[in-house]
């Protein structure tokens, strides 16, 4: 018989459950580091520089305290070349004392985890940037083990020293594997679709060597791993026993197992309370058990360390996690501490088979610790590796990463944001892809100005979130025409006495045009037909039908920095703040008359900032972080929806000056949401869960004089909105004065700028020139009708009690959107299957335009839905089903260091923004941010990354806070399913004990029974 292997024991972190090599996922804070650390700001990234992370520790002899350790001492490459060369490469004290005397230990080595130890303590095995790695216990070299995309975690050495297990979701999901202890020779023991956190070796009730682990595999709804244990040849995975528990430790004898039961997460630091960890025995000869510690803190990751000792993590003493041991029979009244350390945790730790060495991690380094004399110290190692180019950079495809996208004002670009960076393309086919940001900082909450001029964008490249606009500063065109000039200066030449002859032609075309148009009026009087009808109420095909004035009429360029066309083929941008604050500003909302920005300012204050005089005030107090915003059509009043001290969301309209108090035109004790104005102002439409407590599509007319209306008469109005609809367009350029006397002399004139359009090079006439003929002059004194003519106000105070229910879908309604017309909303639901769907007006005429998708808005006319599904960006059409995907192509470099350091920075302003508060626990936030950030720079993978950022996490001792950075799926990944059976195996297969009701098991034809 085997002789029972020594068990690990396992770490819960966080909701799972981290077992194995590594004691608890905690693995952030370590040594001692004196309260300033040496580093260098880089002001305009708001990050630390690489060159500048020199991690220096004090230590004093006999407290326990961690070794100084800097990042760019020894050289591990050329450590590593003098290895592959035959030469003898120095470890443990050798390299600890290279340099000056008073030089502090000096690894590449810079975030080690989970470390397990051989039998005899001589070789160490650990996790680093995804990989296994092997080392002599007294430092050194280390010699990569494993090489995989996936991440290999937590270790455990086999009685013999052979082999090692160790966890690696490299087919997915975390499992677990074997391999030879040189690396070689892996092959997989479970195969599970949920994660296994591994402990280490044991034996069964039959002595058959197994690896012993703990896993959600039942899906309990109780949220707690069970012990189980597997052959190592694979098979059935079996529980250790029926009670709840994690880290299964077995004797050396086999004769019990430690295991921890309690779910609080080790990053939870200084934990008080009823869900805190212990120590318990299970008696597997007589299914017995037996507590060993009872706190209101954290006990457990017992290990054994001989026959009868056990190993175990506290926070007990010194405000920190501490290694202890205690007598397995005698229990907790024997608990000695081991370790000394009051700054940072012990994280994880492991023990030889020999009962005489330990190894532990704390904050970014390994120690090792002799049990074989009473006042040992733990002793830093000093490790280095190879370093892969690979392991710091990534090259990243992000054709499919859009997670938003804005279509330009005159629908001719599409704005995008992917993997945190912006981008625009013309959205005709086969247009290049053009980079607008290019920086690890993250880039999002993209606008236009209504006149297509600007995009602006939120960016935390300061250090902080701030409002940034970007123009057009060359475009493809003007590229080929410098290169013409350079390399044909005759041509030059000729083309520019065409542009004089061109230029003197037009003047001529203008004059003669103005003489007809006053011909014209003297002739026909007002420009309306007969009936008095307005021309603009015709259909568009009216105006095919003018041919001559087309050929007469002759467009004005604007100038080339205030042509918004130049989008359509930008080639290089220009990036100016807009809003640049030490305050986080979001959001950018540009006001439809393009006079104002209104943007988010802190957790919730609705600001405006006047774009002519760059002053900003504050429109709404607030603190909602959910807070949203609609300005109405004629800038003259915004919507938004706040929640109350309650947590109740409403909808207020405020004059955009303040003018006079915000009115509550909702005001229900469930929330209402998302508020949305027709293109005239009269119709407001939001989402409402006052009915069963489900999201539904509400509206209500601001016109109180609508209510009346019979049906004919709103479908007459929704008809005319529509066609007015047809003609909406972008905001005309506005040529300042010293501009337009640029112009050769030329007195300012309104010919001077973009017709509504935006179309500066069409052969479309000019409609903003008065003599242009008779239907634009029309136009034109529409057009001071609407500035001069006093809007009708709002009928807000009774507002609440109009409102209309639109849609009745079971389930909730989102992602709403109402056309210009407001004869049509769009929304996703539920109906079927979760998809996008649009309704007229009144409820009828339901359509499914396709799977759900995130609306991002409308264009102009309220044709176009811009939607993003499955990381790409596109149009769909109100009542159409296809999708047109515009999408984008570009491969960007990622440096992981400083990806790192962006992830960390922002995840600490969302927290110290939105949730810390300087009374909080007396914590230090700006001083735990920067510690913490350093380590976090260390990281490379995701779960590094999650690693140290949920110890971060855990510095406020607080529930239900976690960080997930998101990692690449492995494409091996394959869900298994489940039955829905308790059963046990028999020779000839499984007997069901019992079926779960309503599961796949029983339903149907094939419902199995007990017994079956």
């Amino acid at each position: 018989m085997n002789e029972p292997a020594k068990i690990v024991a396992k770490v819960v972190d966080g909701g799972f459950v981290d077992s194995s090599r590594s004691v608890d996922r905690t693995i952030h804070p370590n040594r001692r580091i004196p309260r300033r650390l040496p580093r260098k700001a880089n002001a305009s990234r708001g990050a630390i520089a690489p060159a500048a992370l020199v991690l220096w520790v004090l230590c004093t002899v006999g407290t326990g305290c961690a070794q100084p350790n800097g990042r760019d001492g020894i050289d591990a490459l050329s450590t590593a070349r003098g290895d592959a060369r035959g030469e003898a490469v120095p470890s443990g004290d050798a390299l600890a004392n290279t340099g000056a005397d008073d030089a502090p230990p000096k690894n590449n080595v810079d975030l080690p985890r989970f470390p397990s130890i051989s039998p005899d303590g001589s070789a160490i095995v650990f996790s680093w940037r995804g990989d296994l790695w092997r080392i002599g216990s007294a430092g050194g070299a280390a010699v990569r083990l494993t090489t995989h995309r996936g991440d290999e975690l937590r270790s455990a050495w086999s009685r013999d020293g052979r082999r090692i297990a160790f966890e690696s979701n490299r087919n997915g999901y975390r499992n677990l594997y074997l391999m030879n202890s040189d690396g070689t020779e892996v092959r997989q023991v479970t195969d599970t679709d949920r994660p296994c956190t591994l402990v280490g070796f044991g034996t069964d009730p039959n002595g058959g060597e197994v690896l012993l682990f703990d896993s959600t595999l039942e899906g309990d709804l109780y949220r707690s791993p069970r012990p189980y244990m597997i052959s190592v040849n694979g098979g059935d995975m079996v529980r250790v026993h029926d009670a709840f528990g994690a880290h299964p430790a077995a004797s050396p004898d086999g004769s019990s197992v430690a295991f921890t039961r309690g779910q609080s997460s080790w990053n939870r630091r200084h934990y008080r309370g009823p869900d805190a960890r212990n120590v318990w025995l299970f008696h597997t000869g007589i299914g017995a058990f037996t507590q060993l510690t009872d706190r209101d803190g954290n006990d457990g990751s017992a290990r054994w360390a001989g026959e009868d000792t056990l190993l175990f993590l506290s926070d007990r003493e010194l405000g920190a996690v501490n290694l202890y041991r205690m007598d397995a029979a005698k229990g907790d009244r024997s608990a000695e501490r081991l370790t000394a350390f009051a700054e940072n945790d012990v994280q994880d730790f492991d023990v030889s088979a020999d009962g005489r060495t330990v190894v532990l991690t704390v904050w970014d380094r390994m120690y090792t610790l002799s049990l074989s004399h009473a006042d040992a110290e733990p002793v830093p190692i000093v490790v280095v590796a190879n370093e892969d180019e690979a392991d710091n950079y990534e090259v990243k495809t992000i054709d499919r990463e859009v997670s938003e996208a804005a279509l330009s004002p005159d629908g001719k670009v599409m704005a995008f944001v992917a993997y945190g960076e912006v981008y625009v393309r013309n959205v005709e086919e086969k247009s290049p892809t053009v980079r607008v940001t290019n920086h690890h900082a993250r880039d999002r909450d993209i606008a236009w100005s209504p006149d297509g001029l600007k995009l602006y964008f939120v960016s935390d490249r300061d250090g902080t979130e701030s409002i940034y606009a970007a123009r057009v500063a060359l475009t493809r065109d003007e590229v080929k025409e410098e290169f013409e000039k350079a390399t044909n200066p005759e041509k030059e030449k000729e083309n520019g006495e065409d542009e004089a002859k061109e230029k003197e032609e037009e003047d001529d075309a203008e004059s003669d045009s103005d003489n007809e148009a006053n011909d014209d009026d003297d002739e026909d009087g007002d420009a309306g037909d007969e009936d008095g009808e307005d021309p603009d109420d015709d259909d568009d095909d009216d105006d095919e039908a003018k041919p001559e004035k087309k050929k007469k009429d002759k467009k004005k360029k604007l100038p080339k920095e205030l042509d918004p066309d130049r989008w359509r083929d930008v080639l290089k941008v220009v990036i100016e703040p807009a809003v640049v604050a030490a305050s986080h500003d979001r959001n950018p909302s540009p006001s439809p008359d393009g006079k104002s920005l209104a943007f988010k300012r802190g957790r919730g204050d609705l600001m405006i900032l006047d774009l002519d005089s760059n002053g900003v005030r504050k429109l709404v107090d607030g603190w909602d972080t959910r807070m949203g915003w609609r300005w109405s059509p004629d800038s003259r009043h915004i919507a938004y929806n706040q929640s109350d001290m309650n947590f109740n969301a409403d909808i207020w309209i405020i004059p955009a000056d303040a003018s006079a108090p915000a009115v509550n035109v909702t005001r229900h004790p469930d929330n209402d949401l998302n508020p949305r104005f027709s293109a005239d102002g009269k119709i407001l439409s939001f989402i409402s869960e006052r009915v069963n407590e489900e999201y539904d599509l509400w509206m209500v007319y601001l016109d109180a004089d609508m209510e009346s209306w019979t049906d004919k008469e709103l479908e007459d109005y929704y008809k005319q909105a529509a066609k007015a609809a047809k003609k909406r367009k972008p905001l005309k350029v506005e040529v300042p004065d010293d501009a337009k006397k640029d112009k050769q002399g030329d007195e300012p004139s309104d010919a001077d700028g973009a017709d509504d359009n935006g179309d500066s090079q069409d052969d479309e006439p000019d409609g903003d020139d008065e003599d242009d003929g008779d239907e634009d002059n029309d136009d034109d004194e529409d057009d001071k009708d609407e500035k001069t003519e006093e809007p009708e106000p709002l009928d807000l105070e009774d507002a609440y009690l109009r409102l209309r229910r639109i849609t009745t879908l079971s389930g909730s309604e989102g992602n709403n959107e109402m056309t210009a017309a407001a004869d049509r909303y769009i929304f996703t639901a539920t109906v079927g299957k979760r998809g996008l769907f649009s309704v007229k007006w009144d409820g009828t005429d339901r359509k499914r335009l396709g799977d759900a998708m995130s609306v991002q808005h409308l264009d102009l006319a309220g044709k176009k839905v811009v939607v993003v599904a499955d990381g790409r960006a596109g149009t769909i059409e109100t009542t159409k089903t296809k999708v047109e995907y515009v999408d984008i192509a570009d491969k960007i470099r990622i440096d992981l260091q400083e990806q790192a350091s962006q992830k960390f920075r922002e995840a600490a302003r969302v927290l110290g923004e939105r949730f810390y508060h300087p009374t909080m626990k007396g914590l230090d936030w700006p001083a735990l941010t920067e510690k913490y950030h350093v380590l976090a720079r260390q990281t490379r993978t995701a779960d590094e990354f999650n690693h140290v950022a949920n110890r971060f996490l855990g510095e406020l001792n607080a529930s239900h806070l976690r960080i997930t950075a998101r990692g690449d799926r492995s494409p091996n990944a394959r869900s298994q399913g489940r039955l829905g059976t308790i059963h046990k195996r028999v020779d000839d297969g499984f007997e069901v004990i019992e079926v779960v009701p309503e599961s796949p098991a029983a339903k149907g034809k094939m419902a199995l029974a007990e017994g079956d």
